[in-house]
């Protein structure tokens, strides 16, 4: 994916998540079996972080941040696994 595709994800995630009304948390990472709302909301403060990485130059952490956002948003119903390969399809 190119740096443009990666931004563009990053926005549609965020806009998505911010019709649902989640709000940005920084999940504690020794809990397990958090609820649907902490794992949307550690998401959501995630994509900021991935945007310093595309500035960063480091675009691998960035992909995978977003491999780990994407399966999340999967295992929770948000999209399929066939729209989420369509968010990865070059522009």
């Amino acid at each position: 994916m190119t740096k443009d595709k990666v931004l563009n994800v990053i926005e549609l995630y965020r806009e998505k998540l911010l019709s649902l009304k989640i709000r940005e948390i920084s999940f504690p990472h020794k809990d397990i079996l958090p609820q649907r709302n902490d794992i949307l909301g550690h998401c959501l403060g995630m994509l900021d972080e991935m945007i310093s990485f595309i500035k960063d130059e480091r675009p691998e952490k960035a992909l995978r941040w977003l491999g780990f956002i994407q399966g999340c948003f999967w295992t929770l119903g948000l999209y399929s696994v066939e729209e989420l390969k369509n968010h990865n399809k070059p522009i």
